[in-house]
Order: structure tokens, then sequence, then C-alpha cells
């Protein structure tokens, strides 16, 4: 088997967004996004008015590096270190690399990069100057839905915060943007196998969303005899300690909690909510002693720990989301 060195190529994860902040959800955010996609390039913002001494398409030097900061204009202190960062990752993106971005339409977008950065002030959009440094990639491959690429990388793009550019330094996460682009493009340069999935990491290859339906769907077939549905609506409602509702005629709904590896559940803190039937919680941090002890701790109550064994019984009988990791892993 070939031999993957993960050294031989950078990911990075572009946000395609010059814009200032309260022109982010303009009508004007799209139809540029689209432009770039249109000409193979993607770029960064803080632009300056042209720069004569810089030529178009001038690889990053450190001369028309300084020439460029020396005429940016900063209306906000703490964005200074921000484009400075930027504009380092930009000079050290290598022709090969690849990049994934997703657009306001929340289509995602996955290229190769063909050269270096080079300065492309002089693309405009309506009159618009809005790019500093950027690349060509060599073709954009569209995904347009969420249902076309693995968790992994949809679930880093459901973060609040997101920088101009941002290297990849997760393994996991650059082999499935590699597999990615080898399914699209229909290469094998790589070669990239399908990474296990089992019981120990299926719940890293599940976004939260996904970890909520799928306790949904385990709340559901322990209790759909009882009478059990569960409510839309409740889902939409901010309840800090509850993701969801089941309710039945007659008798006490039924909760949930569910954390992935980020966040741990308390489960002492739903103690004494005795208004729920039933209150099932689940953390992708909890280890198997953990999860023995509080099962131990709450036996008898209306506290129902549930077990990663459990969960992975579950998703085995999921067809639909089985058969969409079945795409990317090999279960």
């Amino acid at each position: 088997m070939k031999q993957i060195n993960l050294n031989e190529i950078n990911c990075w994860i572009i946000n395609l967004m010059p814009f200032p902040k309260d022109e982010r959800y303009s009508s004007e955010v799209l139809p540029f996004q689209e432009e770039c996609i249109k000409n193979n390039i993607f770029g960064m913002g803080w632009a300056t008015k042209i720069i004569d001494e810089i030529a178009d398409n001038e690889e990053i030097t450190e001369e028309n590096k300084a020439k460029y900061e020396s005429m940016v204009e900063i209306d906000r202190p703490q964005y200074k270190k921000s484009y400075k960062s930027a504009l380092k990752m930009y000079q050290n993106i290598a022709d090969g690399d690849l990049v994934i971005m997703r657009l306001k339409n929340s289509h995602f977008y996955l290229g190769r990069v063909d050269g270096k950065a080079k300065y492309i002030q002089r693309f405009s959009v309506n009159g618009a100057n809005r790019l500093s440094w950027g690349c060509n990639v060599k073709e954009w491959f569209e995904f347009e839905n969420e249902e076309e690429l693995p968790s992994d990388i949809i679930g880093r793009f459901s973060q609040r915060y997101h920088s101009t550019i941002q290297r990849v330094a997760n393994n996991k996460l650059k082999i499935m943007i590699i597999a990615s682009y080898e399914r699209a493009y229909k290469t094998t340069e790589f070669n990239i196998p399908k990474p296990l999935l089992n019981q120990d990491n299926f719940v890293t290859s599940l976004n939260y969303m996904e970890l909520e339906d799928l306790v949904s769907q385990f709340i559901y077939e322990r209790h759909y005899k009882e009478g059990y549905i569960l409510l839309p609506s409740s889902c939409k409602i901010n309840k800090q300690n509850y993701e969801f509702s089941f309710v039945s005629v007659n008798r006490n709904p039924i909760t949930c909690q569910v954390k992935n590896q980020s966040d741990d559940i308390i489960p002492n803190e739903y103690n004494d909510e005795k208004s729920y039937d039933k209150i099932y919680l689940f953390s992708g941090k909890w280890k198997d002693e953990d999860i023995d002890k509080y099962r131990k701790e709450y036996a008898g109550t209306n506290i129902y720990i549930i077990s990663k064994e459990e969960l992975y019984n579950e998703l085995m009988k999921n067809s639909y989301l089985k058969a969409k990791l079945e795409k990317f892993y090999d279960i």
C-alpha cells in the first residue's frame, strides 16, 4: 500500500469575506463570491488603494509586503494582528495545496492552488477592488449541500468564528479534505483509504445535529409504543439544559441533553427535574468508567445515561445516517 505523506500538501480553510462587518449580510456578498469562483481565484481583503509600485500578479516578497503594509488602513487596532497573520499564511500557500471554502449560499467549493499567492487588487467586481492578495486555482469543485461532504468538514465550518484563512492542522480533517478532492477530481494521486469508523470514534464523525438526530431516534425506538412523538417546535426553543421534547397523552414529557467531545454534562444538574418522565443524557467525553459510575449513581431515577455502545448500535440500524457515513468511512 502506498504510504501517505501528509506533509507533502497543505490544506487551507478560506473565509472569502472581504467586506466590513456591517456589510457581511448585504446582497453584494454572494455575487462577489460567485465572481471569484467564475474567475478561479480566492483572496484576502484589507484592500488599499491600488499600489502602482506592485505589479499585478506579483508574488509576495518582503519588499512589496512592506509597501502594502505601509498603505493598509485599519479602522480597529485588533485587526492589525489579523491582517498580518492572514498575509503571512497567504505567503506560505504553495502550488498544489488544497483550499476549501463555503459561500453565502452554503455551497462548498474545493480547489487546488495554481502557483503562489500574488497581488490581485486590480480584480474588480461592480467597481470595487476588495481583494489585496490571492491565488488562482486550477478548477473549483462545487458541493451543493452538506450531504456531499463528511461531517468532519461540515462541523469545522459550523464554528462561530472564522478567520480569513486557517491552515488545517488536524490530520483526520486533512485526510477528509484530500479524499473529498480525489472523489471530485476522480484521481488517486494520494489514494486515501476510507478511515475506519467504529464504536470508539463514531461520535467525532458526526456533527452536533446528526448526533442529536441519532439520540432522538434512540429515544423514539424505546418509547413510540407508549405514544410518544417528537415535537419539532421544541427543537427551536432556546433551552440551556435540553435539546427537544417527546410528548404523549396523559404522560410527562421526555427530554434529553446531548454533547459531543467538546462539552461535558453534569448529571447532578438534572437530578431535581421531576416534571419529565425520562431525561436522557449523552456526552462524547464520557469514558466507559464514567458511564458505569453514573448509571449506578442514578439507577432508579428518571435520568438515563446513554452508553456509546447503545448509540453505536442505534447508528447501525439508522439507514439514513449509516448510508451517509458509508460514503466516507469504512464501517
